[in-house]
């Protein structure tokens, strides 16, 4: 959902790059904002290891190739439920729950690859660990908003994490919790002018005699 007053129907374009798994979208403003909106698969062993990795597999790849061609000027923004644990990255990801197993999601380092090809970091780390997620006693953080490292100003950042979010399921049941996050508007640095240093030919000619004249008299002795 996009304010009009922001960028009205026809500054907006979308594109469905897996069914109700993988969304983009482009806002074409002064500075273009990209955002992509992933709902990855659940990592459920109900449904057997192999189709369920497969699937899992089909939507990294289509990330990874829909971040490949967006160009590095946009503003990029990855956000969604990933429905992936990461392990802890100081560069990338921060810290990581202490309680959780180390084999969760067996594809969790897919994930951080891309992370570190595309030079994404995770906004919600800031401040230390928080769970997006709870089911019952159960809670882990399987949801990220992702950008560029060079569009990260932390001291302007302010991401919250609503715990107390209850929807539909009440206390126990399953929900994800929302993130809040102010982004501050962000320009791609400007590719460095250097002025062209003026070229002294009479300078260069007299250089170029003086030499001349020293090699005639050398030959000439």
């Amino acid at each position: 959902m996009v304010r009009v007053h922001l960028a009205p129907a026809d500054r907006l374009a979308t594109a469905t790059l897996i069914e109700g798994r993988l969304l983009h979208v482009r806002i074409f403003l002064k500075r273009t904002i990209d955002f992509l909106i992933v709902y990855q698969h659940a990592w459920n062993p109900c449904q057997g290891s192999q189709p369920l990795f497969q699937k899992r597999q089909q939507l990294w790849l289509a990330l990874q190739n829909c971040l490949n061609h967006i160009p590095k000027a946009h503003y990029l923004i990855v956000l969604g439920d990933f429905n992936t644990v990461l392990r802890a990255d100081p560069l990338f990801v921060g810290t990581e729950d202490p309680r959780r197993l180390p084999n969760v999601h067996k594809d969790s380092h897919v994930l951080q690859q891309i992370l570190r090809s595309q030079d994404l970091i995770s906004v919600n780390w800031k401040g230390g660990y928080q769970n997006t997620f709870s089911h019952g006693t159960h809670a882990s953080r399987i949801d990220y908003i992702l950008i560029r490292q060079p569009q990260v100003q932390y001291r302007r950042m302010k991401p919250l994490t609503n715990t107390q979010f209850e929807r539909n399921f009440g206390i126990s049941g399953p929900h994800h919790h929302p993130l809040l996050v102010t982004l501050p508007q962000w320009h791609a640095p400007q590719p460095a002018h250097f002025p062209l240093n003026r070229i002294d030919r009479f300078a260069m000619r007299h250089a170029y005699h003086a030499q001349l004249d020293q090699w005639v008299c050398f030959e000439d002795r």
